[in-house]
């Protein structure tokens, strides 16, 4: 069950792009929508893709936590 009524789930091809890069420890490059509605671009390796709270996050090498659903691209797609 979602308790997390903002959160709005990734397309599956996201989501398996996602996975992939984390399994092979492939650096990318992701841009994500801020809470303040600002662009940002990050690169870094994906260490772990989990559910919290009803969302899915990502953790990055340098331990920053993503929602999921604040990815707009994956290396410029």
């Amino acid at each position: 069950m979602n308790t997390n009524p903002e959160y709005q789930p990734i397309d599956c091809s996201l989501h398996d792009r996602l996975e992939a890069a984390a399994t092979l420890q492939k650096p990318v490059s992701l841009t994500i929508q801020l809470p303040s509605g600002d662009k940002d671009h990050i690169e870094d390796r994906i260490r772990d893709i989990f559910t919290r709270d009803g969302a899915e996050y990502l953790k990055l090498e340098n331990n920053t936590e993503i929602r999921l659903d604040h990815i707009e691209s994956i290396d410029d797609a």
